[in-house]
């Protein structure tokens, strides 16, 4: 955890909610929501000021249609978490 929390203070999770946004590719987006579920799942939680900026983003990606199922299933996992 206090590594987890390291990245995530040193501003990780912009770049990757940006990848989560704009990318067209379903290997970046299983990469990306794997990150983001792994950033959110460990005991203790990770603060979650850190984290939040990523609720808006998850939920537009597990409510598009098309979306792939590894990718539904890392973001309802990173949701969880939260």
């Amino acid at each position: 955890p206090a590594a987890r929390d390291l990245v995530l203070a040193a501003g990780v999770m912009e770049p990757l909610l940006k990848v989560l946004r704009e990318s067209k590719k379903v290997s970046m987006l299983r990469s990306a929501s794997r990150t983001l579920a792994n950033l959110c799942s460990r005991q203790p939680p990770p603060p979650f000021e850190l984290v939040s900026p990523a609720v808006p983003v998850v939920a537009e990606l597990i409510r598009r249609p098309d979306q792939d199922a590894k990718v539904l299933r890392q973001g309802c996992l990173a949701l969880s978490h939260l």
